[in-house]
């Protein structure tokens, strides 16, 4: 079972202003930016505790190639997913990214 990730709206525009600083400064960089931060949601999605604990059951997955972190928690009681196990299609998070203005 995947993870549903939820993305306040403080963090969206952060990736937004990210994606047009990049995009802006070099074409396409904006875009490579969106898949690894993609890619990073994907890997909290699939394997919850792969991101270590820095603060208080806070975690942190970094972006690569660029210098963020998805820092995230899990709720209380979730059960990780061990790699093989079947998992459902849930909404992607990258769902909110397209909603993000400036991100397309």
């Amino acid at each position: 079972m995947k993870l549903r990730l939820e993305i306040r709206a403080e963090a969206s525009r952060h990736i937004a202003e990210a994606f047009s600083w990049y995009e802006a400064h070099r074409p396409g960089m904006g875009w490579a930016f969106r898949d690894e931060l993609e890619h990073a949601f994907k890997l909290v999605q699939d394997f919850p505790n792969a991101g270590p604990e820095v603060y208080r059951g806070l975690r942190r997955v970094l972006v690569d190639h660029f210098p963020y972190a998805v820092y995230y928690s899990l709720p209380a009681g979730a059960v990780a997913p061990s790699p093989g196990e079947s998992r459902q299609p849930t909404p992607y998070a990258s769902d909110a990214m397209r909603r993000a203005p400036g991100v397309r």
